[in-house]
């Protein structure tokens, strides 16, 4: 793999990181992607897995929520596997930050973040989230515009 800067051939110095609102903007898209690709995963799996009988008596209702709960978890493992297998990809990039230009890259040299990177990046949200997003909001004051969980997976967002 590549150094990231060699790759740009573009000296570190003039390295562009994402902006706070570049990487909001690309969050947005990638939310209202996966809103929708839930919606059809519960609407397909839904009518598959949910019989019109799991709620009529009392001693289906618990059989009844076991499946819905399983459905979001299916939904989870999908939306964890959409980050980090596109954030691990040749583009380094979800369907947001495709659009607005921007790409993951590994902080340690290699210009693509591993599955493992990637993986504890869409984790490492969840730990951004605590105390308000204040996680996410580290980026404003850290030189590299690196929020907590591009810390903990050792990656950094930049512009193309």
């Amino acid at each position: 793999m590549e150094n990231v800067l060699d790759e740009l051939q573009i000296p570190e110095s003039e390295v562009v990181y994402a902006n706070f609102g570049r990487r909001l903007s690309a969050s947005l898209i990638d939310g209202i992607f996966l809103l929708f690709s839930n919606l059809a995963i519960l609407g397909i799996f839904g009518y598959i897995i949910l019989q019109p009988g799991d709620v009529s008596n009392t001693g289906n209702l618990e059989k009844f929520w076991t499946k819905v709960f399983s459905l979001y978890g299916l939904c989870f493992f999908t939306n964890w596997l959409y980050y980090a297998l596109m954030e691990s990809s040749s583009r380094q990039a979800t369907l947001g930050k495709l659009v607005l230009g921007i790409r993951v890259a590994a902080e340690n040299g290699n210009s693509v973040p591993t599955f493992g990177q990637a993986t504890g990046r869409y984790f490492g949200k969840f730990i951004s989230s605590i105390f308000l997003g204040f996680g996410f909001l580290l980026m404003l004051w850290r030189p590299k515009a690196q929020t907590l969980h591009d810390s903990i997976s050792g990656c950094v967002v930049i512009r193309k």
